[in-house]
């Protein structure tokens, strides 16, 4: 059975939340949210310009088989994906697809009232 690559829409917003919700489970995500907040990230993303688009078989989603076919479709010469630090799974999965590190996302969690002189570098 052929594969087909299909630009999701609002239509699809309850399966890619589900898939979202997926994705955060398998990444032991800091931040987990429902669904119907997902359902809204995913309406906010695809009304601001986000791009998913669905790998189908028949009428069965397979997303982890057709990257390549993906990559065919875009045309483009760069992609970026994000991958939690500590989701080492994740990271070998995407380095196995040819993808390699190009920069290091920090984040600092809590109020500026607690960096001292020390933590400014001053």
């Amino acid at each position: 059975m052929e594969l087909r690559v299909e630009e999701a829409g609002h239509q699809d917003v309850e399966l890619l939340a589900d898939m979202n919700r997926q994705l955060i489970e398998d990444e032991g995500h800091d931040h987990p949210l429902e669904i119907p907040k997902l359902k809204i990230r995913m309406e906010a993303l695809l009304r601001g310009g986000y791009r998913a688009y669905l790998f189908m078989q028949g009428e069965e989603v397979r997303g982890r088989v057709a990257f390549g076919r993906l990559l065919e479709i875009l045309d483009t010469g760069a992609l970026d994906v994000e991958v939690l630090s500590w989701n080492k799974r994740g990271q070998a999965f995407w380095k196995s697809l040819g993808f390699a590190e190009r920069s290091v996302y920090l984040r600092r969690e809590g109020g500026m009232n607690d960096v001292t002189a020390s933590d400014s570098g001053h």
